[in-house]
């Protein structure tokens, strides 16, 4: 059990290039431990939802066949409660593992919609930015007219020799 449980943590935490490893050792201990105990097939079916979360559906089905051999060879060789326990124990190995499969495809979309929701919210800021800068090209551009046109008219104002208005102006300016 404590050598199991070691192969089930390492594959729960391992990315699917790592899996293989503690897989293969699970079926190990499951195929050790079956002719004494068939509740063994429960290991079983941990490694089966282990390689249907991990792998493309091609080696899932290929190592689910291997699978499902081994529990027909075990079924025969070791103790079994019932006559049609191996044929139970395939069923449940096989729906397990398409219970990774279903896990491994809502984890893909799950990735895929955050990917999504990234790129959403990335350009959703540069949308952003650009009305920013924008609205900042419009008012400068206003504002830059403003005082060019200001100082204008206050150096006009000065050459006619109108000092107050020149002044107003230019009190004007320094607002702006």
């Amino acid at each position: 059990v404590l050598a199991f449980l070691a192969a089930y943590f390492r594959a729960y935490r391992s990315d699917s290039q790592r899996m293989l490893l503690p897989i293969l050792l699970i079926i190990a201990i499951a195929t050790a431990v079956m002719p004494l105990n068939p509740g063994a097939v429960s290991m079983l079916a941990f490694a089966s939802f282990f390689i249907g979360f991990a792998y493309s559906f091609q080696r899932f089905a290929a190592a689910m066949m291997a699978i499902l051999v081994l529990l027909l060879l075990l079924g025969n060789i070791s103790y079994q409660p019932w006559w049609y326990f191996p044929y139970i124990a395939c069923a449940i190995t096989i729906g397990v593992g398409l219970l990774g499969r279903v896990e491994r495809t809502k984890m893909l979309a799950q990735q895929r919609q955050q990917q999504s929701q990234d790129e959403i919210r990335q350009l959703s800021a540069m949308v952003e930015r650009e009305r920013i800068g924008r609205d900042l090209h419009d008012i400068l551009g206003h504002t830059l007219s403003s005082i060019v046109l200001k100082a204008d008219l206050a150096n006009r104002l000065l050459q006619k020799q109108q000092l107050d208005a020149a002044q107003q102006q230019l009190t004007e300016l320094s607002q702006i």
